[in-house]
């Protein structure tokens, strides 16, 4: 993004001159060297204190454009991240675009809201993207390739794409999936070691989401090196589509149910198909007193409550903080509106935080 006309150095170097330049006066009409000190110190303070408040109404209106998907809560908690690190920081204004719940091919939606000119006239883009589709990819790098500010959130971008094209890759932005898959596994794994008739069923991928391939890889890790290789079972997710997971977690439930006493840990992959599986497993009386739940996203009400934790069989989710997510998305925006260097663009996580029901 654009800075405003009048830059930082100038903030800075002005003032200072105006202080030299009076000092020196002082000096000459016979001032002592404090007192046109204290003159110059002043001076410096007021010109200084003009200067910002010119570069500040100087500088126009950014326009955001956020290209997002229809996960209402996590969109939610994203933009007000991003708002609230900008506020009296970057003069901006927000345009947020979303699919609606029954949008087919969100990735060829995404791809024409980058397309259009909406898009065209923003000074940032911020995209959470619905897959990873090389389409999708390509339009965001013909909008950096005109010096547009673009950041991803959520999903990593393909870096050699972008570096075949002679650009750099957007910065990335996301939870931490790797430890949020741990701490998934050892929760698990504690569950396991104190039934020796319990075993985990653990929700993998679905393969097109990188998120969900490096938790639930993360889960399986964590149970095999605590030695529960033996205890747990894999059941692969289509996608992310909420009836078709419990359809793929119910048999394998069924099965491991089937042993006598045996109880089951599930990780459900996310926190929406955590509350739908609840919802199958309850009329289910022989099921009773067996099953626990574990969710992911840490998904909240618009009061705040994390929603999967106020159902009986769910024993913990792991909270993402989109909120903090979309305030480091802000904090790169902001260097990018002040030219500032920053070591860590490329990718920033956000550590997520396992929860229980009643706290931490």
């Amino acid at each position: 993004m654009r800075k405003p006309q009048v830059s930082r150095m100038a903030v800075v170097l002005l003032p200072l001159s105006v202080l030299v330049c009076i000092a020196g006066a002082s000096l000459l009409i016979g001032a002592g060297f404090d007192r046109a000190l204290a003159i110059g110190a002043v001076a410096y303070g007021v010109a200084a204190l003009v200067l910002a408040e010119i570069r500040t109404r100087d500088a126009p209106t950014k326009s955001i454009v956020i290209v997002g998907i229809d996960d209402v809560a996590f969109m939610t908690n994203v933009v007000e991240g991003l708002r609230e690190e900008l506020m009296g920081s970057v003069p901006f204004e927000l345009k947020i675009l979303s699919p609606g719940a029954l949008e087919k091919t969100p990735s060829a939606w995404q791809t024409r809201q980058i397309e259009s000119a909406a898009a065209a006239s923003a000074d940032a883009l911020v995209i959470v993207p619905a897959s990873d589709d090389s389409g999708l990819w390509n339009a965001l790098a013909r909008h950096i390739r005109r010096g547009v500010t673009v950041v991803a959130v959520d999903r990593h971008p393909r870096r050699a794409l972008f570096l075949d094209a002679g650009l750099q890759p957007p910065p990335y932005v996301a939870s931490d999936f790797v430890m949020g898959g741990r701490l998934v596994g050892e929760i698990i794994a504690d569950r396991l070691a104190a039934d020796p008739h319990s075993r985990a069923l653990v929700a993998l991928g679905p393969g097109e989401s990188g998120p969900g391939v490096a938790r639930s890889s993360q889960v399986l890790y964590e149970l095999a090196r605590r030695g529960m290789s033996g205890r747990m079972q894999a059941a692969e997710l289509g996608s992310w589509d909420v009836a078709e997971a419990v359809t793929h977690l119910a048999g394998p439930l069924e099965s491991l149910l089937a042993r006598r006493l045996a109880r089951v840990v599930v990780f459900c992959g996310d926190d929406r198909i955590a509350v739908a599986l609840q919802r199958e497993c309850a009329p289910r009386r022989a099921w009773a007193g067996r099953v626990e739940l574990v969710g992911y996203d840490g998904a909240r009400a618009v009061d705040g409550r994390l929603i999967a934790l106020e159902h009986d069989l769910v024993i913990a989710t792991v909270d993402t903080q989109p909120r903090a997510q979309g305030g480091v998305v802000g904090q790169i925006l902001r260097e990018a509106y002040h030219r500032e260097a920053s070591q860590d663009t490329d990718q920033r996580l956000v550590d997520p935080v396992l929860v229980r029901p009643g706290g931490v």
